[in-house]
């Protein structure tokens, strides 16, 4: 009878540990999910962050890009602009010398 007594007893203790235990990682797991949605929550800002930043810097770029074929646009219009005042030039220094004559 006494060793009925242990065994129920051994029982009962053996069930309320792995009730306790249970509980535990029942805790555990909620806790590591709410770890595991912060970080992702996280990741996502961050990564927000990020492709704004990017989307930014290639915002800069392209208007960089527009700036330099604006300013190489210039610059051939600036010399198509000297090759004709050279050609002017030569042009008058033709007609002075044939008025000369």
């Amino acid at each position: 009878m006494e060793a009925l007594a242990f065994i129920e007893d051994y029982a009962k203790n053996l069930t309320v540990a792995s009730n306790r235990l249970s509980l535990e990682l029942k805790n555990c797991v909620e806790k590591s999910s709410d770890i595991a949605i912060q970080a992702l929550t996280q990741n996502r800002e961050i990564l927000e962050k990020f492709n704004s930043a990017a989307q930014k810097e290639i915002d800069q770029f392209d208007k960089l890009m527009t700036s330099v074929d604006f300013m190489s646009q210039s610059f051939q219009e600036i010399d198509q602009l000297y090759s004709d005042v050279l050609r002017l030039s030569d042009i008058l220094t033709s007609l002075e010398q044939y008025a000369a004559k």
